[in-house]
C-alpha cells in the first residue's frame, strides 16, 4: 500500500516536472519570437502598432504572457494541477476531443507551411531567417506535446514528443520539396542552371539536334535526372517533380532497407524509424539521392549468412559509387565491412580467418569503384576535373569556425552530430574485440576526416553535404546499438542509450526541416513571357551574325523557350570549377575566344564587378570568379542589357578589337 502511494507520488512529481519544463520552454520561445518579429519590423521601418502586424505581434506577446502565467501556476498544485487532472479525466472519456486535438495539430503545421511558403508575407525579411522559422516549428511542437500529454496521460511523454517531432518534421520537409515544383522557365535554385543541361545530354541528339558527349560531372546524378529526357518531351515542371520523386523515393527506399535489417517488432516503431531516416538523409547537408543508391544496395544485399550475395552487392554499389563522386569510392566497401564488424563475433581462434571476408569485400569494392571512375574519366572534359586538379584547390580552414558562408561553421554541427556515435563506440569498447572496435573506430574517423577536408576546400559548399558518407555510417552504428543488433564478444549486457543522445539524433534533422521552407517562386505568365520575349529578341538578332553563348539559364535552350544553336562550352558551374582549380589550359581557351570575339552575344548571370572578401557568403569564390572570369569578360565585352528579376545579363563584343591578347596576365591575377 505504501509502495503504491510512493509510486503515485513519483509519477505525479515527474508529470509536474514535465509541465515545468515544457511551459518554461514555451514561455522563453514565445518571448524570443516576439522580440525577433518586433526587431525585424523596426529594421524594415514598419510602425508595429499602426500596421497590419499589430494583431500578430500582440498575439505573440499575449502567448508569451499566458505561457509565463501557466508556468508560475504550475508550482501551485491546488490552483493548477488539480484542474488539469480534472480535465484529463473528462477528456479521457471523449474520443471527439482527441480527434479535434489531432486536427488542430495538423492545421497548425499546415498553417505554418502556408505562411512561410505561400502567404503574401512569405518574402518578408523577418520570416526568412532560419531562427524565426525554427522557433515557429518548435512552438507548434511544444504546444502539441503539452496538449497531447494532457489528453493521453498514460502514454510516455517521450513517445508523444517523438511522434509530434517526426510527423511535423516530415510534413515540413515534404512541403519544402513540393514547393520546388514550379512551371517557371527560369532557375529557382542555383543547381538547376547545370542539372537540367547535364541531364539533357542523354538525349542530346533529339534535344539539341546533334550528339553531344555526356558530362563527367556528377555522372550518376545525370543518369537519374536524364531518364525523363530519354522518355520524351516533358515540361520543366515535370522534371522538377521527377527530382522530388527521386529525392523522396530513394530516401524512402534506403530507410526501408535499413529498417529491414534492424527488424523492429512493432509496426509503429518501424514506420517511425522509416520517417526518421528519411528526415535524416534529407536534412541540410544530407545524402544526395544518387549516392543513396549505393547505400540502399548495401543494406538490401549484405548478409553475413550469404557471402556471395554480399560480394555482388558491394560490387554493384562500388561501381555506382565510381560513377558518382570520387570521395565516395571507398564508401560501399567501408559500409559493408562495418556491417560485418557489427554483426559478426570473433568466435574463431584465427583472426586471419575472421578478417578474410572484410579484406575481400574491401579490395573487390575499391578496385571496382576505381574501374568505374576511370571509365568516366574517358569522357571528354573529365581531364579538366580530375582528382589532381581538385587537390590543387585551396583549403579555407577558417570555415571550420562560424563564417559568412556557413554561419555555424563546420566544427560545431559536426561535434553535435558526432556525439552519439563516439559515445556509443566508447561504450562498446569493453564489449568488442579490439580488432572489431578499431575497425569501426577507424572507419568513422576516415570518413569524418575526409568529409571535413572536402568541406573546407574552396567551393566546398555552405553546409555539411560533403560529410554525407560519415553521417550515413554514424546513424547506422547508432541504430544498431539502439535496436540491440550488435553481437558482443565479451558481454551480453546491452548498452543503455541515454535520452539526451536520442533527442539529439532526432532533433537535428527536425531543426533542418524546420528551416528548409522557402517561398514558392512567384510565376506571372505576363511577366515571364515579357522576359522571354526580351531574351529571344536579343538572341535572334545576334544569331544572324554569329554564335550565342548561354553561360547561365541554359535550360531555356533545353526546353525550347529560346531557339538558338547550343554552344556546349563554358557552362557557368564548370567554368567556376576551372577557375577554382586554376586550370590554365581551359581558361586560356576561354580567354582566346573572348579576345577574338567568338560570340556575338553572351547570356550570363549578373556579374559583380567588385571584390567581396570573406565578410560575404562565398566571398573567396566570388573573388576568384572576379579575377578569372569577370575581368577578362569585361575587357573584351560590354553589357548591353539585363533582366534583374531573373539575374540575367547580356554581353556583346566591344567595338574596339584588342591588338594583343594578354592571357597570362589574366591567369596570373587569380589569387
Amino acid at each position: 500500500m505504501k509502495a503504491n502511494k510512493m509510486s503515485k507520488i513519483t509519477k505525479h512529481s515527474r508529470s509536474l516536472s514535465f509541465l515545468h519544463v515544457i511551459l518554461l520552454a514555451l514561455s522563453i520561445l514565445h518571448a524570443i519570437a516576439a522580440n525577433m518579429l518586433i526587431e525585424g519590423l523596426r529594421e524594415s521601418r514598419v510602425d508595429v502598432w499602426h500596421s497590419n502586424w499589430a494583431v500578430v505581434t500582440a498575439g505573440l506577446i499575449g502567448s508569451t504572457v499566458l505561457s509565463f502565467i501557466l508556468f508560475a501556476l504550475s508550482f501551485l498544485p491546488g490552483i493548477f494541477t488539480r484542474p488539469v487532472q480534472f480535465v484529463q479525466k473528462q477528456l479521457a472519456k471523449s474520443q471527439a476531443v482527441m480527434f479535434v486535438a489531432v486536427v488542430i495539430f495538423f492545421a497548425s503545421v499546415g498553417g505554418s507551411i502556408w505562411w512561410f511558403i505561400f502567404s503574401p508575407y512569405r518574402n518578408f525579411l523577418p520570416f526568412r531567417t532560419d531562427a524565426f522559422q525554427s522557433l515557429s516549428a518548435f512552438l507548434v511542437a511544444g504546444w502539441a506535446v503539452l496538449i497531447f500529454k494532457i489528453i493521453w496521460t498514460n502514454v510516455d511523454t517521450r513517445l508523444i514528443a517523438l511522434g509530434v517531432v517526426l510527423t511535423q518534421g516530415f510534413l515540413l520537409k515534404l512541403a519544402s520539396l513540393l514547393a520546388t515544383i514550379s512551371p517557371t522557365p527560369f532557375v529557382i535554385k542555383w543547381e538547376e542552371n547545370y542539372r537540367f543541361y547535364y541531364a539533357s545530354l542523354l538525349a542530346s541528339e533529339r534535344v539539341y539536334g546533334h550528339a553531344l558527349p555526356l558530362s563527367p560531372v556528377d555522372f550518376s546524378l545525370n543518369i537519374l535526372n536524364g531518364l525523363p529526357f530519354l522518355a520524351g518531351d516533358f515540361p520543366i515542371w515535370f522534371h522538377r517533380l521527377w527530382w522530388v520523386l527521386l529525392t523522396l523515393g530513394l530516401a524512402g527506399l534506403t530507410a526501408w532497407a535499413l529498417t529491414l535489417k534492424l527488424n523492429p517488432n512493432n509496426r509503429l516503431v518501424r514506420w517511425s524509424l522509416i520517417i526518421f531516416l528519411v528526415l535524416y538523409f534529407l536534412q541540410e547537408g544530407g545524402v544526395k539521392y544518387n549516392l543513396l543508391v549505393c547505400v540502399a544496395i548495401i543494406f538490401l544485399g549484405f548478409s553475413i549468412h550469404h557471402p556471395w550475395r554480399s560480394l555482388i552487392a558491394v560490387l554493384l554499389a562500388s561501381f555506382w559509387a565510381g560513377l558518382s563522386r570520387v570521395n565516395w569510392l571507398p564508401v560501399p566497401s567501408l559500409l559493408a565491412i562495418c556491417l560485418y564488424l557489427l554483426e559478426k563475433r570473433i568466435d574463431s581462434k584465427s583472426i586471419l580467418l575472421y578478417l578474410k571476408r572484410p579484406v575481400l569485400l574491401g579490395t573487390a569494392g575499391l578496385i571496382t569503384a576505381l574501374g568505374a571512375y576511370l571509365l568516366v574519366g574517358k569522357l571528354p572534359g573529365a581531364a579538366h576535373s580530375s582528382v589532381e586538379t581538385m587537390l590543387q584547390q585551396e583549403f579555407l580552414w577558417y570555415r571550420l569556425l562560424p563564417n559568412s558562408t556557413y554561419p555555424p561553421g563546420i566544427l560545431i554541427p559536426v561535434l553535435l552530430l558526432s556525439l552519439p556515435v563516439f559515445w556509443i563506440l566508447l561504450t562498446l569498447r569493453p564489449k568488442l574485440h579490439v580488432i572489431r572496435f578499431m575497425g569501426l573506430f577507424l572507419s568513422v574517423l576516415v570518413l569524418l576526416g575526409g568529409g571535413i577536408l572536402v568541406s573546407v576546400k574552396i567551393g566546398g559548399g555552405s553546409d555539411l553535404h560533403n560529410l554525407d558518407a560519415y553521417l550515413t555510417l554514424s546513424v547506422t552504428i547508432c541504430l544498431y546499438a539502439f535496436f540491440q543488433k550488435i553481437e558482443f564478444d565479451f558481454s551480453t549486457e546491452k548498452p543503455q542509450i541515454p535520452w539526451w543522445m536520442f533527442a539529439l539524433i532526432v532533433l537535428l534533422p527536425f531543426f533542418s526541416a524546420a528551416k528548409s521552407l522557402q517561398p514558392y517562386p512567384s510565376y506571372h505568365s505576363e511577366e515571364t513571357n515579357e522576359a522571354l520575349a526580351i531574351i529571344n529578341q536579343e538572341v535572334q538578332e545576334a544569331v544572324q551574325e554569329g554564335e550565342v553563348l548561354f553561360m547561365f539559364q541554359r535550360q531555356l535552350l533545353t526546353f525550347g523557350y529560346v531557339e538558338s544553336p547550343l554552344v556546349p562550352e563554358y557552362e557557368n558551374v564548370f567554368l567556376l570549377d576551372m577557375a577554382l582549380t586554376r586550370n590554365e589550359t581551359y581558361l586560356q581557351k576561354f580567354y582566346t575566344d573572348l579576345c577574338h570575339h567568338r560570340f556575338r552575344l553572351i547570356v550570363s548571370e549578373i556579374h559583380k564587378n567588385s571584390l567581396q572578401g570573406r565578410n560575404f557568403a562565398f566571398g573567396d569564390e566570388n573573388d576568384i570568379w572576379y579575377f578569372a572570369i569577370t575581368r577578362p569578360l569585361l575587357e573584351f565585352y560590354q553589357r548591353s542589357g539585363s533582366i534583374p528579376k531573373h539575374n540575367v545579363e547580356f554581353y556583346v563584343p566591344r567595338p574596339e578589337t584588342a591588338s594583343q591578347c594578354d592571357f597570362q596576365s589574366f591567369f596570373n591575377s587569380i589569387p
